[in-house]
């Protein structure tokens, strides 16, 4: 469910408006990062890069908001790129988090599931 594409990009959305209303009403948001919305789910399945230190989540949740970031520049004529960076904001952490591991030969199952997996057969 936590999945679902442009889900993090709406929620965001509301609690950017929210921080604004805190911000005008004199509270220092200078610090607050946008929101990212991570199922269990994520944690669970990859827990051994996590464990092992393979990956930073700050580092990750970093590098999501710059992957979804739209450029207050103008696309003149790059309609491609512009289409590409628009379905960029729709996805969800979980599976920026699948691609970054793919991409770096980190993206595996964890041992725990393995070892349940073992002893079942």
């Amino acid at each position: 469910m936590y999945k679902l594409p442009g889900l993090n990009y709406m929620v965001d959305q509301w609690f950017q408006t929210e921080l604004n209303k805190l911000t005008q009403q004199g509270l220092n948001t200078a610090r607050v990062r946008p929101l990212t919305i991570i199922d269990m789910d994520s944690f669970i399945f990859n827990q051994d890069a996590f464990r092992n230190k393979e990956v930073s989540l700050g580092e990750l949740i970093s590098g999501y908001h710059q992957f979804v970031h739209l450029p207050k520049r103008r696309l003149d004529g790059d309609h491609r790129e512009a289409g590409q960076m628009l379905n960029n904001k729709s996805i969800g952490f979980p599976t920026f988090l699948v691609r970054e591991l793919m991409a770096r030969g980190l993206y595996k199952s964890p041992e725990m599931i393995s070892e349940k997996g073992k002893s079942l057969f």
